[in-house]
């Protein structure tokens, strides 16, 4: 008896889909179970490729959510402990020499 193939080919895998081909039946009838037969393989293979990603996203999520908590618990150490930078240290003698220059100029 002759048979009606479908072959799916990925890099992970292959896979034939046979369906037999009945003469009592127009050939339309053999394609249209064929056809029902390669969906419903697909639509599995999408659930699968969900399932994986979904996986992967809550991995990755679980990863960012403790990189965010020790980001904060550094940030909090770094606010326990005095700013010493010279960067946020008031120069309150440059306001008063931009002031002297200025008055200079103005006479």
């Amino acid at each position: 008896m002759s048979t009606l193939k479908a072959t799916y080919v990925s890099n992970s895998t292959n896979h034939v889909i046979e369906v037999p081909l009945d003469t009592r039946k127009p050939l339309t009838a053999s394609i249209i179970d064929l056809q029902g037969h390669v969906n419903t393989f697909l639509t599995k293979i999408l659930e699968d490729e969900k399932k994986a990603k979904q996986t992967i996203v809550t991995i990755s999520t679980v990863e960012q959510d403790e990189r965010e908590q020790e980001q904060k618990e550094m940030n909090q150490e770094d606010e326990e402990e005095p700013n010493d930078s010279a960067m946020s240290v008031d120069r309150p003698e440059t306001t008063e020499m931009q002031t002297a220059k200025k008055q200079k100029t103005d006479i």
